[in-house]
């Protein structure tokens, strides 16, 4: 299937559910890596975990890529999906009230953005490294922390664009239209399953550091999410 993002443009999509009319709860996942049908329709389908635990406790998987570019993150990635969520409300077997997102790699970066505009119970965020480019420059430039090439790069863009180092665009955001997910995250409060502790807690929208190794493979993160 297809979902209509930005300007009418068709973007994949996957909506998987389990047996019987619902209303059933609903994760919207984004893959990783640039945009691809082949991965959006293979996460839809996986019958490993997480995806085949959230159709045994009952919840529905939507699966959506991102429209092709040949960048990552770009602001309308985040509209798109958000369109996307849109129209997964209106599925007659869908409960629009209890929705999550689970995101790993870029699809964490854009789930990360969708927490804080999107009425969701809960996100799962897998390795959004650049959830915060001004952080990541400082990691950069203290030589403490590996960087991959990717995120240098992004870096780079970004400059070439604002015109500013990273370190001038931080003192004012505003002024060269900067946001990132860390800077909206006190927009909203999500649960979170940590997989150390087996609970739920109230915490900020993104701090999900234990979330990713093991939570999404468990029977319980169907419940959680």
């Amino acid at each position: 299937m297809e979902f209509e993002g930005v300007g009418g443009v068709k973007i994949p999509a996957y909506i998987r559910k389990p047996a019987g009319d619902g209303p059933f709860p609903a994760v919207v996942m984004l893959h990783g890596g640039r945009y691809g049908k082949e991965a959006t329709v293979g996460m839809g389908r996986g019958v490993r975990s997480p995806m085949a635990d959230f159709i045994k406790e009952g919840w529905a998987i939507f699966s959506i890529d991102y429209r092709p570019s040949d960048k990552m993150l770009l602001p309308i990635e985040i509209d798109d999906s958000v369109l996307a969520v849109k129209a997964l409300r209106a599925m007659p077997f869908i409960d629009s009230k209890r929705l999550g997102l689970l995101g790993g790699s870029h699809g964490a970066n854009v789930s990360s953005r969708l927490a804080s505009r999107l009425d969701v119970v809960g996100a799962v965020l897998c390795a959004p490294a650049a959830i915060d480019l001004i952080e990541v420059k400082k990691a950069v430039t203290a030589g403490k922390e590996p960087v991959v090439q990717i995120l240098k790069r992004m870096i780079a863009d970004m400059e070439k664009e604002r015109g500013a180092p990273l370190e001038e665009i931080a003192k004012e955001p505003a002024k060269f239209d900067y946001s990132s997910a860390l800077m909206e995250a006190g927009r909203r409060s999500l649960p979170h399953f940590d997989h150390q502790r087996q609970k739920r807690r109230q915490l900020a929208a993104f701090d999900n550091r234990h979330l990713c190794r093991e939570a999404a493979g468990r029977r319980q993160a169907g419940r959680n999410v």
